[in-house]
């Protein structure tokens, strides 16, 4: 017979302990083993864990949010939460600030090269790009066109053409 409570606590600290570990590791940026996708798949056990203690306890919970204390603790966590949904101007953190404005820029810089240039950057001749992009069915004028050019030829998105030319 299923007995939520003799789960619960088991599954709570099973889980807690690989997503503290491995979200300590993670932090340090060590790349060992499987943390990355064990910190990312498993921690959902940890949410499974703390649900099934909700159930259990849920009049005990309730009386948290009547205490000044335990209502700033949990106010506090939910701001901090909100909070990360931002990035900061300067951000170093992938997906965000200077990072992300550097690569839109990039790419922005390459939509408007000729093939002649991304052929240099690449290390590769132009004929071997214009090879690439014709075994994609993708039309090549001229060696001299840009990467916009040819995408607005081709009915193609820029995005599509970078991504057959920088394989």
């Amino acid at each position: 017979m299923f007995n939520l409570r003799s789960w619960a606590t088991p599954i709570t600290i099973g889980s807690f302990i690989i997503s503290a570990l491995s979200g300590v590791i993670l932090f340090f940026h060590w790349n060992i083993g499987m943390m990355k996708p064990a910190h990312e798949y498993l921690s959902w056990f940890l949410i499974l864990g703390v649900a099934m203690h909700l159930v259990i306890n849920w009049r005990p919970m309730l009386s948290y949010f009547k205490k000044p204390i335990p209502l700033a603790v949990i106010g506090l966590f939910i701001v901090l939460t909100a909070l990360s949904f931002f990035t900061l101007g300067n951000s170093n953190i992938n997906g965000g600030g200077k990072h992300n404005k550097m690569g839109v820029k990039t790419t922005e810089l390459l939509k408007s090269a000729p093939i002649t240039m991304i052929a240099q950057l690449s290390e590769v001749t132009p004929d071997t790009l214009t090879q690439r992009l014709e075994a994609e069915g993708i039309v090549v004028l001229s060696i001299d066109q840009t990467v916009m050019n040819i995408a607005k030829s081709n009915n193609l998105n820029t995005q599509q053409v970078l991504s057959v030319l920088i394989k």
